[in-house]
């Protein structure tokens, strides 16, 4: 298997040090950059995305990958309505998760999959604590 790790982003180092620096879920929503949640929606919208989208990557095992229709079945959700987000709306959250190095391409045996990056899954598992 191999990851396609680039050097961390700013971004992605942004984010890893938010997610460090916070203690509850109430504060990573005032923390998360409107950098990334603006990606995803309009004020309260991209942050509930955000939110919901970093949570839900946290059910994927620390190291284990996943492929895209797992990403659009889990993640891709309105988490309001409980409803699939529409196509395009999955395919904004998945290429924001990918430009940020929220999650990473990884290449195996069985083709591309998909992996929430490491340093991040950490730091969500310690809030959920």
């Amino acid at each position: 298997m191999v990851v396609k790790y680039l050097h961390m982003s700013e971004k992605q180092e942004n984010l890893a040090a938010i997610l460090s620096k916070v203690s509850s879920f109430d504060d990573l929503q005032t923390a998360l950059p409107p950098s990334l949640t603006s990606k995803l929606g309009e004020g309260e919208v991209g942050v509930k995305r955000a939110m919901g989208m970093l949570i839900g990557l946290v059910v994927f095992a620390p190291g284990g990958t996943f492929d895209r229709a797992a990403f659009d079945n889990i993640i891709a959700v309105d988490y309001d309505t409980d409803k699939l987000l529409p196509p395009e709306e999955a395919q904004k959250m998945f290429g924001v998760c990918l430009e940020t190095g929220i999650i990473n391409q990884v290449e195996s045996r069985i083709g591309t999959r998909y992996q929430f990056n490491p340093q991040l899954h950490a730091a969500m598992i310690r809030l959920m604590e």
